[in-house]
Order: structure tokens, then C-alpha cells, then sequence
């Protein structure tokens, strides 16, 4: 075949080929396979450990139990590093509570992760945040968090006493805590306080036992009467650990009344009973001793004088009059007479039985006799006093001649050494007087 004609034949089955695909129909020629799908680009490496990032925020617990959080190591994008295993240490940032953080604090990562499963707070506060490190990465600090309290497990003085004052209000308020010293607001425990070292064998007086409000049991009217260094007092519910306060003192209130002693005198004149040593203590409303400066005076100078520390002496007259005593705005007194006796003077025309058998509140028996063959007006009085008692019973006479007229009422109050002192007036105004031996006052 020449080659003009092999070069139309060629051309003849291109254009029968082209022909076909562009009709649609097949040739026996194989087509180009279809294009894969386009591969993903390849992802960015990891970079260096660069920062640390909380992947758990620590969030609300409760005082002494566990805080879970995690930190995770990244670089600088924000991918974690999973290789990475330098250690990370949290500690407190924000601390409102003044809190210690207990459990692992450094822990190394794994998978680049640092899980902290032991951590916890003490105190209950709102506001706390942790914050992570790990040098030379950059830190991080937690959001922030709240602690609240645990269950109620003792009991503490939010106020306690300090100085009081004899039967005055004590401020007194009892916390119910948990064992972290957090104030359980939720509590309505049952509180009771009572004296724990009485050093006066005082009594604890008002209310003393209460319900807790919110949390606290507040004592607006406990007090105590005796007066005395070195009380305390326990606060105690069931099932809680009690708490005792510091020692404290209760002082005396002011003066309310002066016991002296003695409680009326003769004095005798030639004798070496012309001088009688008189005390004065003032005392509150409650019995306790009150240490304030006395002033002694004498009510007529000329019948008697009296020292600065209460020492009477006689004068230059004969007669009756008072000694007086004063303190802390307070006065008390006591009757005095100067009698002159033999051999200046003439005997006394009166006798007076001395007390025996006397019992405290029991009227004394048998009753103390006056007697004289004179017209004598008998006034008696409690002489030596060391007790600060009363004597009790109609204390005036009126004696006849030769008469023997009694005190058929006469009581004490305390047990005790005393004497009876009797004052007599004459008729004529004159006085005479006479003090009964000691005798006993007993339960």
C-alpha cells in the first residue's frame, strides 16, 4: 500500500473515534482512569511546651475534702503537649479564708495532662483561686471557687468574759463549728454553758440553755454574784466536742452598804476600855468586799474621837454618840456611849444575863433579862460582829422598879462569836451601858 493511502486510512479512524465519543458511543479503547480524591493537608506539628492551661477548673467544696482539677501542658497554640513531664505545682492564689492547701500539690503529668485528685481547704470562704506552675512555662490561675463548711463537730466562744462585775449581764456567744473552725450557719444545736472552775463556789445565774441561731447561741443575761479571780465557764451540746473559756475575773459592783464592826461600843472612863478599834468593809449589793477608802468621823468630837483607820477614843465628855463610817457614797453608823465608872463613879444599877443557847433564826433562850430597881430606858444592840449579822427583835425595854422584863424575841442570823451590848437611859437623861460576854450562834 502506498503510503498516501496508509496516511488517509489513519486519518479516517481518528475521525471515526472522535466521532463516536462525540456521539456518545464506546470504542474499544480503554479510557483514562478517574482522579483519587484530594488528600487532607497535613496537620501542624506540636510545639515546645510553652504554658500551662486549667482543663478542670476546681469548683465548689466543702472544708477538708477533695478539690479535683486539671492542668495541661501546651505550647505556645494551645495544643497540649502530650509528651511533655515536667512536674506542676498549684498553690493558693486568692486566699479569703486565710486557708492551708493540704494534699499532693505537685504531681508529674500524664499525657501531658496533671491530674490533682487530693487537694483541699480548711477554712469556708468565697473567692479562693489556685494557681500553676511548672519553670520555666508560663503560669495560669484558676477561676475562682468557694469552700463551704463541713458538719458541725464542736463548739467554740465567738465572745467570751473578760472582766465583769458581780451579777452584772455577761456577753457570752457559743459558734457551732466544724473541725476546721468554720461556723456552721445551718446549725440549731442545742448549747449548754455551766461554770467549769468555780474558784468562790458561785452560781451561774440566767438562761443557760439555749437553741443556735444560724450557727450561734447568743447568752444576754448569764451573770455571776460572787465576786472572784479565776472562774470559767464550758459550753457543751451532745455529739459535739465542748469548749471551756479563758479564765476571767468578776469584780465587785459599788457599794451598797458598810458592815461595821463593832456594831455599837461602851466605852469607860477611868478604864482601859476608853479605846475600841473600829472596822468598816463596804460591800455590794451581793456581800462581795469592795476595796475603796473609808472616812471615819465622830458625830460629837467631845464625847468621842475617831482616827483616820477607826480607832475610837474617848474625849472629855460623857454621853452617847455615833461613829460614822463612809464609802463609795454610802454611810453607816454605830452608837457609842462614854461611861464613867468606879471609883471616879458610882456602879451600874443595872445587870443583864448573858446569852447561852442560841441557834441561827431560833429565838435566843432563854431570853436575855434586863433588871434594875430604876426607872431605865434599855436600848440593845449587837456588839461584836465578825460576821456581818443581824440581830433581830424588838430591840428597846422599859424597866420598872426591881422589875425583870425580858427580850423574848431575839434572833441571829449567822453563825458566829458576838456580844450584846445594852444602853441605858436615866430618866434624868444620863446614860449607862454594859456589853453581855461572848457567846455562840450556831446552825
Amino acid at each position: 500500500m502506498s503510503l498516501s493511502k496508509c496516511r488517509i486510512r489513519g486519518w479516517l479512524v481518528v475521525t471515526l473515534i472522535l466521532a463516536a465519543a462525540a456521539c456518545g458511543g464506546s470504542s474499544s479503547t480503554p479510557s483514562a482512569p478517574a482522579d483519587d480524591p484530594p488528600a487532607p493537608p497535613p496537620e501542624d506539628p506540636i510545639g515546645a511546651p510553652a504554658k500551662l492551661v486549667f482543663t478542670v477548673q476546681p469548683g465548689a467544696a466543702t472544708a477538708g475534702e477533695g478539690i479535683n482539677t486539671q492542668v495541661a501542658i501546651q505550647d505556645a497554640a494551645g495544643k497540649t503537649v502530650t509528651n511533655a513531664t515536667s512536674a506542676v505545682t498549684v498553690v493558693i492564689g486568692a486566699n479569703p479564708g486565710s486557708a492551708v492547701l493540704a494534699g499532693t500539690n505537685t504531681v508529674s503529668p500524664v499525657n501531658g495532662v496533671a491530674h490533682f485528685e487530693s487537694l483541699s481547704l480548711d477554712k469556708a470562704a468565697t473567692g479562693y483561686t489556685l494557681v500553676a506552675s511548672s519553670d520555666p512555662l508560663v503560669g495560669t490561675t484558676s477561676g475562682a471557687f468557694t469552700i463551704t463548711p463541713a458538719a458541725a463537730a464542736r463548739l467554740a466562744f465567738a465572745q467570751q468574759p473578760a472582766s465583769e462585775i458581780a451579777g452584772e449581764p455577761m456577753g457570752v456567744v457559743v459558734d457551732v463549728q466544724d473541725a476546721f473552725g468554720n461556723k456552721v450557719s445551718s446549725a440549731s444545736n442545742p448549747i449548754t454553758v455551766t461554770i467549769e472552775t468555780n474558784p468562790s463556789g458561785a452560781t451561774l445565774f440566767g438562761q443557760k440553755v439555749i437553741d443556735a441561731s444560724a450557727g450561734s447561741g447568743t447568752f444576754s443575761n448569764l451573770n455571776i454574784e460572787k465576786a472572784a479571780e479565776g472562774y470559767s465557764i464550758v459550753a457543751s451540746s451532745p455529739a459535739l466536742i465542748s469548749a471551756t473559756t479563758q479564765s476571767f475575773t468578776v469584780a465587785p459592783g459599788p457599794v451598797t452598804s458598810i458592815w461595821m464592826n463593832p456594831g455599837a461600843a461602851v466605852l469607860k472612863w477611868p478604864h482601859p476600855d476608853s479605846l475600841k478599834q473600829f472596822t468598816a468593809t463596804p460591800k455590794d449589793a451581793f456581800e462581795n468586799v469592795v476595796q475603796v477608802a473609808v472616812v471615819w468621823s465622830s458625830g460629837n468630837p467631845g464625847i468621842a474621837l475617831v482616827s483616820s483607820t477607826g480607832l475610837v477614843q474617848k474625849s472629855v465628855e460623857i454621853g452617847r454618840t455615833t461613829i460614822t463610817a463612809s464609802a463609795g457614797g454610802i454611810v453607816a453608823s454605830a452608837p457609842v456611849i462614854m461611861i464613867c465608872v468606879p471609883p471616879r463613879c458610882s456602879g451600874s444599877v443595872v445587870t443583864l444575863t448573858d446569852p447561852t443557847t442560841v441557834r441561827v433564826g431560833e429565838p435566843i433562850t432563854p431570853p436575855v433579862e434586863a433588871y434594875s430597881c430604876a426607872h431605865d430606858r434599855v436600848q440593845l444592840f449587837l456588839g461584836a460582829n465578825p460576821n456581818n449579822a443581824t440581830l433581830s427583835g424588838n430591840p428597846d425595854l422599859l424597866l420598872g422598879d426591881c422589875e425583870r422584863p425580858t427580850w423574848a424575841d431575839l434572833r441571829m442570823d449567822k453563825p458566829g462569836m458576838y456580844t450584846l451590848v445594852a444602853f441605858y437611859q436615866y430618866p434624868s437623861g444620863g446614860w449607862w451601858g454594859k456589853t453581855t460576854d461572848y457567846f455562840a450562834v450556831t446552825e
